[in-house]
């Protein structure tokens, strides 16, 4: 899916199911750190989940040579993409859960029981015991359809709370392709220039084309340019970039400070600096085209392609 936010337009059934879940109140528990830390059900009342990126990314040196690639998927885009709110299963569960056999029985322990009556090869799966690329903790039963072998329904939970050992929503039900509930471990970042592109399967390998061998290199055996680095050339590449990402930060607070003390004209002095911005974006990128063979960190939270030194490289999944 491609990174860039879709138009605003209506929400479908789906997704109006699962933006009450990433902000349903899950509550707060004695022991529970939320207090502190925070809560994401709290955190995601604040967050504009349905236009923003579909995934992020962030890099990081891992020494001389190599580099740390870290892409969190957003978990409203990818169960939009992948999941189908089915109401009548939900209620059926719902019913299933309050029969009188049941009133002494958790969640977790319904879902479970719900589906070894109703299906086919249930499991059970909390993405936190696992490598995974999503930005939020589910917990979900799948099993197969009985009516269709190629689909799979998924009874879920999203961790609302801070401690994941509570905190989660109240289940809903929903249908899915086969195994896709399985893919949070995948995502792919792709150069919007030369098109080359690389996969992970675990969130910490990269691999070229989604292969290895025969020439192919993972991202991470890029390294990232830092001020360590020996090539006089790319020395002075490192310096200008850091200068030009020290001006950007300064016109963000310069931005804030003004429109504090004038607020009537915020939005002029946010014009303006939109404006000052692009320009030493557009400066950044001039002293770093054609820088092959490293990763360079750019102002504004992007990084260059090690292949071609023209392109961008952009997280997806």
């Amino acid at each position: 899916m491609s990174n860039q936010p879709a138009e605003q337009k209506k929400l479908t059934k789906t997704q109006e199911v699962l933006l009450e879940m990433l902000r349903e109140n899950t509550g707060r528990a004695l022991c529970d750190s939320g207090d502190f830390y925070g809560r994401n059900y709290d955190r995601n009342q604040r967050r504009d989940l349905v236009n923003g990126p579909c995934a992020t990314m962030e890099i990081e040196a891992a020494g001389p040579d190599r580099c740390c690639v870290m892409v969190n998927v957003s978990l409203f885009h990818w169960l939009s993409e992948i999941l189908e709110y089915d109401e009548d299963l939900t209620k059926e569960f719902q019913e299933f859960s309050k029969h009188p056999d049941r009133e002494d029985s958790y969640d977790l322990e319904n879902m479970e029981a719900f589906a070894a009556f109703r299906g086919e090869d249930p499991a059970t799966t909390n993405t936190c015991n696992h490598d995974n690329v999503l930005d939020q903790t589910i917990q979900f039963v799948r099993y197969t359809d009985p009516e269709d072998k190629y689909s799979d329904i998924v009874l879920l939970q999203v961790h609302g709370g801070c401690d994941l050992r509570g905190g989660y929503t109240d289940p809903k039900v929903f249908r899915a392709e086969q195994y896709r509930i399985w893919d949070y471990d995948k995502a792919s970042i792709w150069c919007d220039s030369c098109r080359k592109y690389w996969q992970t399967d675990d969130g910490a390998h990269w691999y070229e084309d989604g292969g290895c061998g025969k020439g192919l290199r993972e991202l991470e055996s890029y390294p990232l340019l830092t001020e360590d680095v020996e090539d006089p050339e790319l020395q002075e590449v490192f310096s200008k970039i850091a200068e030009i990402s020290e001006a950007v930060e300064r016109k963000d607070e310069d931005v804030e400070k003004m429109s504090k003390k004038f607020p009537n004209q915020e939005g002029t002095w946010k014009k303006q600096a939109e404006q000052g911005e692009a320009d030493l974006l557009k400066q950044a990128d001039e002293v770093q085209a054609g820088v092959t063979g490293v990763i360079v960190a750019l102002p504004g939270g992007r990084y260059s392609c090690p292949c071609c030194g023209k392109g961008r490289l952009q997280p997806s999944f």
